[in-house]
């Protein structure tokens, strides 16, 4: 009985001190990937990092505004978490688009570490984004 007490405070102890809570409050160091995700009547935007991080829950911060036919979207750093889910994985982020009735096709703009990125969300048959030039952010295949 006490050697397992003792292994299940040995795994507790490896938990949180297996992502250094400032470790990851800095600029995001790889590409990123972008999927066009339909939920109910809403679209998504699901992004993550082509660099996998020691905690598979790590969140990219980003700032995202809508103006029109214009979406922009900024990828800032890749934050700190709380609580650190032991395992290999990519930052990521889901970005509301909200309410895009307005228009058909909307220009798209991500930047990501000074750099931009330009594309079109395009409603044809089906919705996709189609990028004009790509130098850090991609469309998922």
């Amino acid at each position: 009985k006490f050697i397992s007490v003792f292994i299940l405070i040995g795994l507790v102890f490896q938990v949180f001190q297996s992502c250094n809570k400032n470790a990851y409050e800095k600029p995001i160091e790889s590409d990123i990937y972008v999927e066009l995700v339909k939920e109910s009547n809403s679209y998504f935007l699901f992004a993550k990092t082509e660099k996998e991080y020691p905690c598979s829950n790590l969140p990219i911060d980003y700032t995202f505004s809508k103006f029109g036919k214009r979406i922009k979207l900024k990828f800032n750093f890749v934050q700190n978490s709380d609580l650190c889910l032991t395992a290999i994985g990519p930052a990521t982020c889901k970005i509301d688009l909200g309410d895009l009735s307005t228009a058909r096709d909307y220009e798209l703009l991500f930047k990501l570490n000074k750099k931009e990125n330009t594309g079109k969300l395009i409603f044809e048959d089906s919705v996709k984004i189609v990028m004009n030039s790509s130098t850090n952010v991609f469309v998922k295949p």
